[in-house]
């Protein structure tokens, strides 16, 4: 929701500029769809170092949190069929910084020579979210901007970051049962209520610190 761009300059400058040059490129149905037939043609080792690779170039991430093993059995799995327009949203949100709804572009000529937008495109309102929300962020991972999200989300929010980890980590790094999964089980079963009272934000605290703790002391 608060992406602040892509590693690359270029591919981030290019992705920043307009809709239509990402239609011109992908055209408007599937997008990347070559990449399912790739896939089935090359080696699956030479794959996920495309893969690696492509990551690498695009967000800046080392993918070392995950072993040669577990890529072999995810990377099959990690692209599936999307259209351009769901990218085009994603990259409208990155382009204007705000995590808004799809903006169709549209323009009108209200002077002789100057095209002016009549309608703004609608934030989501996440502020008005009432479920407690608990974040597990990766600290290495470029596709997020924590100081961001959290002024667009209730203040009861809770964040922890997990710093070595980058934004596929969450799935298939070596240590997920430790590093990710308690923040999870302590969510589930602290916050337990419709009402969602301050009782419950302190167990769920006193919980998180715990599984900081015996994640780290897990680390070392």
């Amino acid at each position: 929701m608060s992406v602040p761009g892509l590693q690359n300059g270029i591919v981030d400058a290019l992705i920043k500029a307009s809709p239509q040059v990402l239609f011109l490129l992908f055209g408007r149905r599937s997008i990347l769809s070559s990449a399912t037939t790739w896939q089935s043609i090359l080696y699956p080792p030479i794959f996920i170092k495309v893969i690696d690779m492509g990551n690498n170039f695009l967000f800046g991430w080392k993918s070392q949190n995950m072993s040669v093993s577990q890529k072999l059995a995810a990377y099959p799995h990690l692209y599936s069929f999307t259209s351009t327009k769901s990218v085009v949203h994603w990259f409208q949100i990155i382009r204007n910084k705000s995590f808004q709804m799809f903006d169709d572009d549209i323009q009108t000529a209200l002077g002789m020579n100057t095209p002016n937008k009549y309608t703004k495109v609608a934030k989501y309102p996440t502020r008005n979210i009432r479920t407690p929300i608990v974040i597990v962020y990766g600290g290495s991972d470029s596709l997020v901007d924590i100081k961001v999200m959290l002024k667009e989300l209730p203040k009861r929010t809770v964040a922890t970051e997990i710093p070595h980890y980058e934004h596929l980590d969450f799935l298939w790094a070596r240590d997920t049962d430790t590093q990710v999964f308690p923040h999870v089980f302590d969510a589930l079963d602290n916050f337990t209520s419709a009402e969602n009272p301050l009782r419950e934000y302190e167990s769920y605290a006193r919980a998180r610190d715990r599984s900081l703790s015996a994640s780290a002391n897990f680390k070392q």
